[in-house]
Order: C-alpha cells, then sequence, then structure tokens
C-alpha cells in the first residue's frame, strides 16, 4: 500500500513539473490558444535577439508587457503592449482570445488590461482566424497569424503597425492610405513612465510628404520632403555602409522604412522623452549604446526659427538672415536674434512682368504641406508653370538623382528654410526683377574685379615689352627716318585722345563737403519724443526746448529712429552704440533721482521681511521675497525680475533647506548675518555666515545683487556680504564666475533639480584655473561640455561670442582672480545666462514686445559640443560625415567602433618617430583649442618662443598663441594628449601639433602639387602672349618697313608716336577693312 502511495505522489510531482516547466519553455518564440505568458515567463525570438515579457521600468512599480532585446545586459524596451493602462501587481496573463486577438488580462480582478484587437480593422477582408498562433521574430516584431501561414504578407495583426517609442530596421513609419492606418512614434512621459508622452514623429502625406517632430501637435522639427537620396533636412542620411534609407509614396502607402547592410549590426530610431530624435548603434566592445545622431542639435533644427523667408545658417552670426528682396518682419526683435517673426518684401511687383526667380544654393526646402508635386516635369516646365501662376512663390526640383527631375511648386509663405555648408538643394524662388537686377550687378562687380586683375597682369606684360622695343627702336640709325613736323600731326580724334591725357573737372560743383550730417524729418521727431510730450523734454535753452528718446529706446524700438536715407552705409550697432553715450550720461543722473526717492530696497536690524511681504530695487527691476516654484509646495526666499510677468527667479537662498510653511522670517542678526527663520520650530534655516559688522543694513541693488554693508558706507570694495559671490543657476550682467584666490572663493553655476525644486542638481558650469584657465559644464563628475580657454577675444570653443552690439564679454586671469562675466551695452536690456535642470547652458534676453524670453544662445547644441566626442587626437567637425576624424600621422584606435561612429577611443600615431629629428609641426586651421587642463601658458611670448620650447620639451605634444588679438601673442604649450578637438567653419584658432616628418612631408607634397599646377597654368598664359606678342612685333616691324620706303623722308622720328600710331593702325585694319571704304 505504501508503495502504491508512494508512486502515486512521484506521478502527481511529475506531472505538476511538467506542467510549470509547460509554461516557462512554451514553444520559445510562440503560444497557442492553450498556452499563456505569464509574468516571469518570457518569450525569446528564434535568433535570441528579442525577448517579451513583464517589465517594471525605472523606479516604477507598475508593470508592463513589452519587447526587449535579449542579449544587451543594459535594458532596452522597444515596444510596449499596455503603455497607457499598466497593471498595479503581478497577476497578469498573456493569452490568445476566443475572437484570434492577443489580450493581457489581470487575473486578480478579471479584467482585460490590453487587447491586440486589430485582426479585421488591419485586414478588412480577414474572417476570424482559425488556428492562430502569436509569434515573436528575430526582427523584434510581435505577430498574430494562421499556424501554417508565415506569409507576410497575411498576419493578422502586428506590433511593427503599432510602435510606441522606438523605430526598428523593417518598420514602417507613415501611412497605408487604403485603410488609413498611420504609424508614428510617440515618447515615453518619463524614464520610469513609459506612456504616451508629449513628442511624436509622424509623416504628413499632405502636399510634398515630409516628416515632423511635434511637441503636444506643435511642430518642433521638421524633416523636410524625401529629394530621391534622402531628406531634403537631414543631410546626415546621405548614403553610407551601415544603413539603406527608403521612402515610399504612391496612392497606397506613404512611408519611411530602414535596413541595416551588416545584419550582425544592431541600431535603433527612437524618440525620447526629452523630445529628441536618436539614432543608436549598439557597440558590443564598450557593453553600451552609441549615438550616431541626434536631432534637433542646433538652433537652425528648430522649426520656424528664421520665420516666413528667413534663412537659418549655423555657420553665420547672427543665424537668420533674409531672401533678398526682404526685409525683417519685427526689426527690433531681429536684432535682438529673435527671427520667428520672419521677412517680408521689400516692395511689392507686377507678378506678371515685374518678377523673376531667385536661385538659392545648398537649401533645405521650405515646408512643402501646401504645396503641388509633379515627378513627371522638368525643371523648366516647373518654372514655366510657377510663372504662369502669381500665387506661385518658389519651385524646385522634387527629386535631385540623374541631375533632378520632378517638380515642386509652393503656394503661400516659404517657411522654414536652411542653408547648409553641403549636401543642400537649390531652392527657385520669385522676388522683385529689381533683386535679380542687384544681383547681376554683383556678378558684374565680381566679373569687373577679374577682368581688372588681369588687365592688371596684362599690363605689366605690356610695359615690359613696351621699354624692350623702346630700346629696339632707339637703337635705329636716325637717317632710317625723316623728320615730320608739328603742323603734319594727325587731327584724328581716336589718335588724339591716345596721346593727349583729358583734362580734369575742378568746378566747385563736384566739391563735397567734409562734414555730412543726417537729418530727421518733423515726423520721425514727432514719434520720437511723443508728440514733444513734456515727459520727454530733458531742458530747456536758448534754441528751445530739448527733447529725449527714453521710450523708444526702453521699447527696443531704437532702429526706428534711424533715417531710411542712411541705408547700409553705417551698421546698425554703430549707429545705436553712438545713441548709448547719450544715453549713459543720462540714465546716470536719472537712476540717481529715483534712487534718491525710492528707498524701499533697504532693511535694517530693525526690520523684517514676512512671508508675503518683498524688497523691490530703486529702479524696480529686481524684487526679492517669498515664492513656491512649479507645483511646489515648499516656501524660499528668492530673487526674481519685478516687471516681468513670467516668474523669473535668479537667486534663491535656501535652495537646500526648504520652509514648509508659510511662518518664516527674513531678518538681521545679532552678529550681523542675513538670517531666515522659521519661527513656528524656531530654527534657523539658512544664514549668510559673514564677518561682524557694526550696523549692517541689506540692500537689494537694480543690478539684482543682494548686498549686506555698513550703513554709511556703499563702496562695492567693502560689502561685507553678497549674493553675487553665492550664485544659484543664473549669471547676470556683472556678476562673477570663477575663483579669488585670495579668499579661496569659487563662485559657479549649480542647476535645480526640477522646474519644482531649487535645490543643487546634477549640472554645474565652472571655471577651472589649472592649466590654462578655461570653463566646463559638469554632470556631476563627468564633463559634459568645454569653453575652450579665453583667446583675447571669447573662449576659443565659442565663436559666437564674437563682439556684437550686445553683450560685452571679459575674462580676467591673473595671481588674485580667474572669472569670466559680461555686461551689456544697452542697460534697457534684459539678459541671463543659466544652467537649466536638463542640463544645457542657455542665454536668452527679453523681448518686451513679445513679452517673452527669447532664447539667445544655448550648448551643448550638437555632437561636436560633447566633451571629447572623438577621443585623443581625434578632430570633430560638423560638417563633415563622419564628424570625426583622425589628426594627419593618427589613426582610429579602435577601428570596429569608429566604424559605428564612436569615436570616443581617439585616435593613436601610426608610427614612433624621433622626437629630436624625426617630427614637425602641422598648422591646424579655425581649431578650438584642446582641454587645456594640463598646459603651460605665458602670456609674454612670442610664437617662436613657442614653438622653441615646444621643440626642446620631447614631452610636448602642441603649440598655439594664447591670444589672437594684435595679430597673436602669448604662449601655450601642451604636454599630454590632445583632447576634445574641434574645427570651425570660422572663428576658430591655429594650432600646431607636432607630428612625424613624414606627414608633413606628404602635406608638402600636396602643396607642391597645387603650385607646380598653378605655375604650368601661369606660364602656358606667358607662353600664349609671347608668341601673340612675337608674331604682331613682326607684323609692326614689316608693316614699319613698308611705310619708311614708301614714305621717304617725312616720318616722325619720335619712337614714343610710333609705338601708338601703328597698333592703332594695324587693329584699325582689323574691324574697318569688311565694313566700308574709310579715309585711310
Amino acid at each position: 500500500m505504501r508503495k502504491v502511495i508512494v508512486i502515486q505522489s512521484y506521478i502527481i510531482l511529475c506531472f505538476i513539473l511538467l506542467l510549470f516547466l509547460s509554461n516557462i519553455s512554451i514553444a520559445v518564440d510562440t503560444i497557442t490558444p492553450t498556452q499563456a505568458v505569464r509574468d516571469g515567463v518570457t518569450l525569446v525570438s528564434t535568433g535570441e535577439r528579442f525577448e517579451l515579457g513583464f517589465f517594471s521600468p525605472g523606479n516604477s512599480k507598475n508593470r508592463y508587457v513589452g519587447i526587449w532585446y535579449k542579449q544587451i545586459p543594459i535594458a532596452t524596451v522597444v515596444w510596449v503592449a499596455n503603455r497607457d493602462n499598466p497593471l498595479t501587481n503581478s497577476s497578469g496573463i498573456l493569452r490568445i482570445g476566443d475572437e484570434g486577438n492577443l489580450i493581457l488580462l489581470n487575473k486578480s480582478e478579471g479584467s482585460v488590461i490590453w487587447s491586440s484587437n486589430q485582426s479585421k480593422a488591419d485586414n478588412p477582408n480577414q474572417s476570424k482566424a482559425d488556428n492562430p498562433v502569436a509569434q515573436l521574430l528575430d526582427s523584434g516584431n510581435l505577430v498574430i497569424r494562421e499556424a501554417k501561414d508565415k506569409d507576410p504578407k497575411n498576419y493578422l495583426w502586428q506590433s511593427f503597425d503599432h510602435p510606441t517609442d522606438t523605430m526598428l530596421p523593417g518598420m514602417k513609419l507613415g501611412w497605408n492610405l487604403k485603410t488609413g492606418m498611420n504609424r508614428n512614434l510617440t515618447s515615453w512621459k518619463s524614464e520610469d513612465d513609459p506612456s504616451t508622452g508629449d513628442y511624436s514623429y509622424i509623416i504628413k502625406p499632405n502636399g510634398f510628404p515630409q516628416a515632423f517632430l511635434l511637441n503636444q501637435q506643435v511642430p518642433k522639427y521638421r524633416s523636410g520632403p524625401w529629394n530621391g537620396h534622402r531628406f531634403s533636412g537631414a543631410p546626415q542620411m546621405k548614403p553610407n555602409y551601415i544603413f539603406n534609407f527608403n521612402f515610399t509614396s504612391n496612392q497606397e502607402e506613404v512611408y519611411y522604412s530602414f535596413s541595416l547592410k551588416d545584419e550582425s549590426l544592431v541600431a535603433r530610431f527612437m524618440v525620447n522623452h526629452t523630445g529628441l530624435l536618436e539614432r543608436s548603434t549598439w557597440l558590443e566592445t564598450n557593453r553600451v549604446w552609441n549615438i550616431l545622431w541626434y536631432i534637433p542639435k542646433d538652433p537652425c533644427d528648430n522649426y520656424g526659427q528664421c520665420g516666413p523667408y528667413g534663412i537659418c545658417d549655423t555657420n553665420a552670426w547672427p543665424i537668420c538672415k533674409c531672401v533678398e528682396g526682404f526685409e525683417p518682419k519685427n526689426p527690433d526683435n531681429w536684432y535682438l536674434r529673435d527671427g520667428s517673426g520672419g521677412c517680408i518684401r521689400k516692395s511689392k511687383f507686377d507678378c506678371q512682368n515685374g518678377s523673376g526667380f531667385l536661385r538659392l544654393r545648398g537649401m533645405k526646402l521650405p515646408d512643402t504641406s501646401l504645396s503641388f508635386a509633379d515627378k513627371s516635369m522638368t525643371l523648366k516646365e516647373c518654372e514655366a508653370l510657377c510663372r504662369k501662376n502669381c500665387a506661385c512663390t518658389g519651385y524646385a526640383n522634387s527629386d535631385i538623382t540623374q541631375g533632378g527631375i520632378g517638380c515642386v511648386i509652393w503656394r503661400g509663405d516659404l517657411l522654414d528654410l536652411r542653408e547648409f555648408t553641403e549636401d543642400g538643394q537649390d531652392v527657385y524662388v520669385r522676388v522683385a526683377a529689381s533683386e535679380l537686377d542687384s544681383g547681376k550687378k554683383k556678378k558684374v562687380v565680381v566679373i569687373v574685379i577679374v577682368t581688372v586683375g588681369a588687365g592688371v597682369l596684362l599690363f605689366g606684360l605690356s610695359i615690359v615689352c613696351f621699354i624692350r622695343k623702346r630700346k629696339t627702336m632707339l637703337s635705329i640709325p636716325k637717317g632710317n627716318t625723316e623728320e615730320r613736323g608739328d603742323r603734319e600731326k594727325s587731327q584724328d580724334p581716336l589718335l588724339f585722345d591716345v596721346v593727349i591725357p583729358r583734362t580734369q573737372n575742378y568746378s566747385d560743383e563736384n566739391k563735397k563737403d567734409d562734414l555730412e550730417l543726417t537729418l530727421f524729418d518733423f515726423s520721425t521727431i514727432a514719434a520720437a519724443t511723443d508728440h514733444f510730450s513734456d515727459a520727454n523734454m530733458v531742458g530747456q535753452g536758448g534754441f528751445g526746448c530739448v527733447y529725449k528718446v527714453w521710450r523708444l529706446w526702453r521699447e527696443g524700438k531704437a532702429v526706428t529712429l534711424l533715417d531710411s536715407s542712411m541705408g547700409d552705409s553705417f551698421p546698425t550697432y554703430e549707429v545705436l552704440r553712438c545713441i548709448q553715450v547719450i544715453k549713459i550720461v543720462w540714465s546716470c543722473t536719472l537712476k540717481t533721482f529715483y534712487a534718491m526717492a525710492n528707498p524701499a530696497d533697504t532693511i535694517t536690524p530693525t526690520q523684517t521681511i514676512r512671508d508675503g511681504q518683498t524688497l523691490v530695487s530703486s529702479g524696480q527691476r529686481f524684487e526679492l521675497g517669498f515664492f513656491s516654484p512649479g507645483n511646489s509646495k515648499n516656501r524660499y526666499v528668492g530673487i526674481w525680475y519685478n516687471q516681468i510677468t513670467n516668474s523669473t527667479v535668479v537667486w534663491v537662498a535656501n535652495r537646500d533647506n526648504p520652509l514648509t510653511n508659510s511662518s518664516g522670517i527674513l531678518r538681521i542678526g545679532d552678529e550681523g548675518n542675513l538670517i531666515l527663520l522659521n519661527k513656528s520650530e524656531g530654527s534657523v534655516i539658512w544664514w549668510s555666515n559673514q564677518s561682524k559688522a557694526d550696523n549692517p543694513v541689506v540692500q537689494l541693488l537694480d543690478s539684482g545683487n543682494l548686498v549686506i554693508r555698513e550703513e554709511n558706507d556703499e563702496n562695492p570694495e567693502n560689502y561685507l556680504w553678497q549674493s553675487f559671490d553665492h550664485p544659484t543657476d543664473t549669471l547676470l550682467p556683472g556678476m562673477k564666475l570663477g575663483w579669488n584666490f585670495k579668499t579661496r572663493m569659487n563662485r559657479y553655476l549649480t542647476s535645480w533639480k526640477s522646474e519644482d525644486d531649487p535645490s543643487s542638481g546634477d549640472y554645474s558650469f565652472r571655471i577651472e584655473p589649472h592649466g590654462f584657465p578655461e570653463a566646463f559644464l559638469w554632470n556631476r563628475l563627468e564633463r559634459k561640455y568645454r569653453s575652450g580657454p579665453w583667446n583675447g577675444l571669447r573662449f576659443s570653443g565659442a565663436p559666437e561670442m564674437n563682439p556684437n552690439y550686445i553683450f560685452n564679454f571679459s575674462f580676467t586671469s591673473n595671481k588674485e582672480e580667474v572669472y569670466y562675466s559680461f555686461s551689456l551695452m544697452n542697460d534697457s536690456f534684459i539678459s541671463r545666462l543659466m544652467v537649466n535642470h536638463s542640463g544645457l547652458l542657455q542665454r536668452y534676453t527679453w523681448l518686451e514686445n513679445s513679452r517673452v524670453w527669447n532664447l539667445f544662445w544655448y550648448s551643448p547644441k550638437e555632437i561636436c559640443d560633447f566633451y571629447g566626442e572623438c577621443g585623443a587626437y581625434g578632430i570633430c567637425d560638423m560638417n563633415a560625415s563622419p564628424q570625426c576624424k583622425c589628426l594627419k600621422g593618427f589613426e582610429p584606435k579602435n577601428p570596429g567602433d569608429w566604424y559605428l561612429r564612436d569615436g570616443s577611443g581617439g585616435c593613436i600615431k601610426k608610427s614612433e618617430f624621433d622626437c629630436h629629428k624625426g617630427y614637425g609641426f602641422l598648422r591646424l586651421k579655425r581649431m578650438k583649442l584642446p582641454d587645456a587642463s594640463h598646459s603651460f601658458a605665458d602670456k609674454s611670448m612670442t610664437l617662436k618662443e613657442c614653438k622653441a620650447l615646444c621643440r626642446k620639451n620631447c614631452s610636448c605634444t602642441a603649440y598655439a598663441n594664447s591670444d589672437i588679438t594684435g595679430g597673436g601673442t602669448g604662449c601655450v604649450i601642451w604636454t599630454g594628449d590632445l583632447l576634445d578637438l574641434r574645427e570651425f567653419t570660422e572663428g576658430g584658432q591655429d594650432l600646431y601639433v607636432r607630428v612625424a616628418a613624414s606627414e608633413l612631408d606628404s602635406a608638402k607634397s600636396k602643396r607642391v602639387g597645387v603650385i607646380v599646377i598653378v605655375t604650368v597654368g601661369v606660364c602656358v598664359l606667358l607662353f600664349g602672349l609671347s608668341v601673340w606678342f612675337i608674331r604682331k612685333k613682326q607684323t609692326m616691324l614689316s608693316i614699319w618697313k613698308e611705310n619708311t620706303e614708301a614714305r621717304g623722308r617725312g616720318k616722325s622720328q619720335d619712337p614714343l608716336l610710333f609705338d601708338v600710331v601703328i597698333p592703332v593702325r594695324i587693329a584699325a585694319s582689323s574691324f574697318w577693312s569688311g565694313v566700308g571704304g574709310c579715309s585711310w
């Protein structure tokens, strides 16, 4: 009996075990209607590339069904089933339902969480499935099909038709026009939440199809239409050895897809939760995802950055310019670097007779949503069609293959134009005929310059020939020529003009005054002074009342004061500077009177600031008080702009120690410190912590600086404490960013934790004083961006910091201090530099007309901004593809990673060389200087002395000028690997790198080749001229001999007159002989 019981127990145990095993090893990649996937069980594709199962993203405890890479250790989810309806426990079951749909059940509640429910929608002719199975393919596609039918065309449902945030090779992004299905990517809400986020990437089939990145349905980026090779706004998509790109547009489908040339590679395309489009490849050697490309990466990627008829060019400064024949719609905003208002035509014209087409080269095609396309037309037919239609504003080829085919015609404003350095496309814009004439004039000027240059060369050769020939003629015996009297001189006007110089006109009518003054008409002066308002009267003298134009200046409309008759005679910024000189004098006086009348900017030891009360600076520019950021309920003491409606906090006192109620009190303590008290708890939340003061006061200045000083001492050098020495995330004009070596004070910016939390975040921007000082943006302890060292004008890695009419940039480096600061040319402007919580350095200016902050500049904005993107001895160039290249004499350290566009491993020398004999210095132009942390700098040395010093030191790898002003002064020497190199189109600096002599020889050989070609060309030209001259000389001598013999003694012996008369007659015989008779 016991044996029977044991056998039965054994059988039951085996049955349970088999049943359990059947649930975790369900046919590997497939489930049938009798099987299910439970939490903890997965499906794995046959090639073990992808896996399907339950997961919890990030710090979330919710459970989702998703697909991820099987063999990649970093959890990378590519698809989520129930993204908007998560499970809150582990009771989920995935199985095939009675109707053949794939369903996700919440077993504990008995409810359906998610269902494919797409069989008939995707295949209208498809009836209910007879024997459906769900299979996970090696492509990452989860499909429902008939058990015996593996034809992809007959799939009942597939996850590739319902993407989330990721696009895999083989997926289609776009429209099935027959079924109305739209496949698009939508970002996650956050790293912890895969629910539908704000950003989506879609194909718009209207007009000429193109792709858009949307932020809550608002365009953020536009790809441009497909031009046969790539999207016209994505030159980085040109054919390469990794990807095959494809775009299909016909009556049934409009979609984009890509595939891999090497199937062993792993790549994906996604929209992340911050709104970036990213294309990544997996690097097996480093076990990391490498971002090959992302967008938006620079300001010109932002949709409509320069508005209608505005062209965006990242290699220009400012980046926005109008198409010829157009001018800024809002000049004031345009000068403050906000081009979103775009451009308008300077003048109207007759569509049929007074217009033409201006050719723009290297362009991203404008928004084609309202365009018309015909793939069969030629460019000439396209122009003819556009010319007939007055609504047509521009045209272009729809396909750039085969030299250009097809036609696109725009009917409306041309929006989101961009100019590329290379790989752009031609666009023809309808403009006034006068603009075409001006363009022709420019071409004529170029032709004239070239012609004059050639003429000068020929004239020089003629002079040489003339001198030689004169000597020859003087050597001829005088007996062979005969005198000719003055009375026999030729009266031919042509000859007379050659022999006798033209008289000049010295009449007083042509004289100009030494000084010309611009005159303003009455309407301009009336508008500037608000119709001679008393409020704008400065004073009165013997010549009447004097008025000021502060109103227009403060409103940012100073440009409207300029007389239109000035045209382009003077740069606008120079005129504005002249006005600023006058304004500075008066603003100082006015501020003094205003400060005397408004003392509400100060508190004494007997006064306090409670929650609800504020301090306001004397000029009403800044305000200090208690606030709660975003959705937070915590209370902080901060400073913000007083007259800007958008709450913009620039400094926070207790950022890391918030108040949880409204019982805060700010006052001056017994020791003279400024302290923040929590009255309800009787504790000190924050204090300034400076030395004791006798009679301290706290004052909020119009600069935004909160200071503690002695009551009768307003000298800034004697401030006891100031908020400018303790910045949070914002740098204001006049603040110092850097080190005071005497006090060991380090002033740097630190981001907020989030928009709702001003506590110290992950990102900081600080000056590193080691070596040759420069600024770094840090992500915790990792460098994210480097400014490059100061080169006398700007940071070498920030060419956009060129001198302009808005900012004055300054950098001080001596034994006592190392700091960066900036000021504003116009005190009425409002600007700030900040580090935001997502790790971007941003410079903003306030647009009073629009009442918005305009993003003037930000970084990192492109791949080459990231620190060490191309590693040691690797150069990053945004205008090249790929962006990374090695210095001459160097090669990739990790060729496999380099092949996959990961240059972070950098480059190594191809061969070692003798430091003292077998090397030289290679000159690199327009460079961002490499990381100068381990460099040596001497401001007093010349470049030659710098080279000599580097040559003596075998550890020296490169040298450069430390200051580029005055033609270049000072010396910087690097004694280690050259890291974070970058090449600019303009605005960079020369760098001299130690390389093997053989590399210099190869460079010299290339230069020699160019010199040889030029020399040969010049020699051929000179040879041709010589042959021509010899033949002409022989002809002249023969004619001279004939005339000498025929005329006898009547000839002039003057060789100069002879040299002029003979060529004229020869020339005349050339073109008059066939016209008719003449007196000759």
